[in-house]
């Protein structure tokens, strides 16, 4: 993994800076032997060089284990937000089936009470229809005997 990779790194580093530390004192030896100085440079510049690349390719390693790591952040919010959306949106879809419910309810309820309204209101007319006609029987008999009477009243009269 990216951990194990900057452990490499850091590990070619101390590596690097043994060949260093070796290299100097090849110099140090050349020098107080007085043999081929030249030599000794040349393992020191190469040795200089190693742990320069060594330096370089860990900080590269670092920063590619800092992308990494940032680049699966970045997924983990993006999913993070992705299923707030979608509880937001089946919150909202449950609101709405509520809502239509309610209005269903209240719609029927309101259906219910014209029914009634009506079915009284006919009732109502009935009763009346059934108080005329009653009152209409009425006239009409005290209207015979009124009619009965003005008879007999002329005939006595005659």
């Amino acid at each position: 993994g990216a951990r194990a990779r900057v452990a490499a790194a850091a590990d070619a580093e101390v590596e690097a800076d043994k060949a260093a530390a070796a290299a100097a004192a090849a110099k140090l030896a050349a020098e107080t032997k007085g043999k081929d100085r030249e030599a000794a440079r040349e393992g020191e510049v190469k040795a200089k060089a190693a742990a320069k690349a060594a330096s370089v390719a860990a900080a590269a390693e670092a920063k590619a284990t800092a992308d990494a790591t940032a680049e699966t952040e970045k997924a983990k919010a993006a999913k993070a937000a992705e299923a707030n959306t979608t509880a937001a949106q089946k919150a909202t879809a449950a609101a709405e089936k509520e809502k239509a419910a309610a209005a269903a309810k209240a719609g029927k309820a309101s259906a219910d009470a014209a029914a009634k309204a009506a079915k009284d209101a006919a009732a109502a007319d009935k009763a009346k229809t059934t108080e005329q006609v009653k009152a209409e029987k009425e006239g009409e008999a005290k209207k015979a005997v009124a009619q009965k009477e003005a008879a007999a009243s002329k005939a006595a009269a005659e």
